[in-house]
């Protein structure tokens, strides 16, 4: 493509961006009716089957677990909590070193008592496969597990498996929590912590079941296709949790949401002015996607991270507002 042709186009994706700004508000097509939508989900609480295990029988609790659970206690056993396969003969003897860490039993205890009671929980997830199925009349309604991963940093806080979704709930017990203040910076620094609040587990749930179902992450030839995959994740999730604050959704604070909103162009006219639009070079396209306290890419550390995902949001919403015809699945 001719670099003018490029510049061309361009200019007419940033001047459809302000003028979207001056218009009239339309009648939102995500708003949506979801009470006549049935959907059956099935939860587990793992974390509250630890809590109850009996130390000294934990060759009848693993057995238990494997019959109750199957493939999904092995996933978790195995891959979060790193004990092991539990169909292994000497996995008894592994999680019976697990369960005498001080660590372990701390975390329970504060599991347990903040989410003793997830029912407030289940209704935000029932609510967003409702609009799941809204949308995908045969979409697959995960089995949920809400699990205790002991902050193992490499697991994901919501992890989908086949037809399972385990919810990490050690994740949200909230960054002014005792526990998570004792955590070391080195392997949980300030920016992780601040993700770690309940309002963000139907959020996280919703969009690692929609990639693992319906949107998976590709390798980005360029900086243009990661802003669009990830304007569409976020446009999926507007469709999924409709009622969900912006912020929350970018797991932004409301102030670092406004900065984004108030500075749209001048990242705009950044982006432009450094033809990063077509750029090929990973780390620089990652440096606008991925998690941390702030965009490197970008002047002075007070900007928020995941600049990227942000300015594929606004795109991909003007588009949708300019193409009222079509619908999440057509995107």
């Amino acid at each position: 493509m001719k670099q003018s042709t490029k510049i061309a186009g361009l200019t007419i994706i940033f001047l459809s961006l302000l003028s979207s700004c001056g218009e009239e508000k339309k009648e939102d097509p995500l708003d949506v009716d979801v009470s006549d939508v049935k959907v059956s989900i099935e939860y587990s609480r793992l974390d509250q089957d630890l809590v109850q295990a009996d130390t000294n029988q934990l060759d009848v609790f693993n057995q238990k677990m494997l019959e109750t659970h199957q493939m999904a206690w092995v996933h978790y056993a195995g891959g979060i909590l790193r004990q092991g396969d539990p169909r292994d003969p000497m996995f008894s003897d592994n999680l019976k070193r697990f369960f005498s860490l001080p660590f372990v039993n701390a975390t329970l205890d504060a599991v347990d008592s903040v989410f003793h009671d997830v029912s407030d929980i289940n209704k935000d997830l029932e609510d967003g496969f409702k609009h799941l199925k809204y949308y995908y009349k045969d979409a697959l309604i995960p089995k949920v597990y809400y699990t205790n991963n002991f902050f193992n940093y490499y697991s994901n806080p919501v992890i989908a498996v086949d037809s399972s979704l385990i919810v990490g709930l050690d994740f949200y017990l909230g960054q002014d929590h005792w526990l998570v203040k004792t955590l070391p910076l080195t392997e949980h620094p300030q920016y992780i912590r601040d993700e770690m609040s309940p309002e963000f587990i139907t959020i996280n749930a919703m969009k690692a079941w929609f990639q693992h179902k319906y949107l998976p992450e590709p390798k980005h030839e360029d900086f243009l296709s990661a802003l669009i995959y990830h304007g569409k994740l976020m446009y999926a999730l507007d469709a999924l949790t409709p009622d969900v604050p912006d912020h929350v959704k970018l797991k932004y604070s409301k102030s670092e949401m406004e900065w984004c909103v108030g500075n749209e162009n001048r990242i705009w006219l950044t982006l432009v002015d450094r033809d990063l639009i077509h750029n090929t070079n990973q780390k620089q396209i990652n440096d606008y996607f991925r998690k941390g306290p702030f965009t490197p890419s970008l002047k002075g550390n007070d900007t928020p991270d995941r600049i990227g995902v942000f300015m594929g949001w606004s795109i991909v919403k003007d588009y949708m507002a300019e193409h009222s015809d079509k619908t999440l699945v057509d995107l």
